[in-house]
């Protein structure tokens, strides 16, 4: 991601603005590697992590290459696009004391569809 960032300095030297594609998380189409503006490395990540990752290194615009994602892609870009809300996937160990789950659990009214 240095090489993005990089990227994004020197636009922005110029006073460009910088786009760059998130790829969808089942579906992968050529031509790979043929100056798209993907990031390569990013092609077996979940899309919410490419989102975040791109954020990261200054990228202004977003795109979904592929609308043919998961639901469950689109709920996870969706929280985040609309409430600034990273939503992560995973199971408390059996020692998590219950309260400490529940404190943690996706607040109420979190985005579970696609954007339309």
């Amino acid at each position: 991601m240095s090489s993005v960032a990089a990227s994004v300095s020197v636009a922005r030297q110029f006073g460009w603005r910088v786009g760059a594609f998130v790829a969808a998380d089942f579906v992968r189409r050529g031509p790979l590697g043929e100056g798209l503006p993907t990031v390569e490395q990013h092609r077996n990540s979940p899309p919410l992590f490419q989102a975040l990752s791109l954020i990261d290194a200054a990228v202004d615009d977003v795109y979904v290459r592929d609308p043919a994602m998961t639901d469950h892609s689109w709920s996870r870009l969706g929280s985040f696009v609309r409430e600034c809300l990273v939503v992560l996937d995973g199971t408390a160990a059996p020692s998590v004391h219950p309260a400490v789950i529940d404190a943690l659990a996706a607040p109420t009214g979190t985005a579970t569809t696609p954007p339309p």
